[in-house]
């Protein structure tokens, strides 16, 4: 790309890099096609004696993050390596992720997901087609571009203490 050229603001599925953290090293995830995840908010209505409709609408708790990542299987790069599905002997002590997707043409972070542990994979083949595999993760904290550091999305000390 030219030097006096600015990368477009909006961000295709061909310019977005996959990057996993394993607590050792970095790694851009070149396997993965897809990768889709969803946060949830869950609510709950506030019903006040003698009134036929909630009194409002409240925030209770924030759902695990999930992410799904569908990939290409390539030989040598598979579940465990690439994925970073724990072996059963290392079930025990897992190893914290953090997935992070860059912008590939402006270099920005544009999702941050910590602490992930991942949930399942699958794979499978068939004739004259890719195989693919499809991994499944969950984490707690994500945020997007407007804050990767989770200055305004983590809870602040004390926050499970009672009154």
């Amino acid at each position: 790309m030219p030097t006096n050229q600015i990368p477009g603001k909006v961000v295709s599925g061909a310019r977005a890099l996959v990057q996993v953290f394993d607590g050792s090293q970095a790694n851009t995830i070149g396997i993965f096609s897809q990768v889709s995840y969803g946060l949830t908010y869950e609510t709950a209505a506030a019903w006040i004696l003698g009134r036929f409709t909630a009194a409002s609408i409240d925030f209770t708790s924030v759902d695990l993050v999930s992410m799904q990542c569908h990939g290409y299987r390539v030989v040598g790069h598979g579940w465990h390596q690439e994925a970073r599905l724990p072996y059963i002997s290392e079930m025990l002590f897992p190893k914290y992720l953090t997935f992070q997707i860059y912008d590939r043409g402006s270099q920005i972070p544009v999702m941050k997901l910590t602490p992930v542990l991942p949930t399942s994979a699958s794979g499978g083949y068939t004739a004259r087609q890719l195989s693919e595999m499809q991994c499944t993760y969950v984490g707690i904290l994500c945020t997007d571009e407007s804050d990767l550091d989770f200055n305004k999305n983590t809870e602040t000390a004390g926050a499970a203490n009672l009154p």
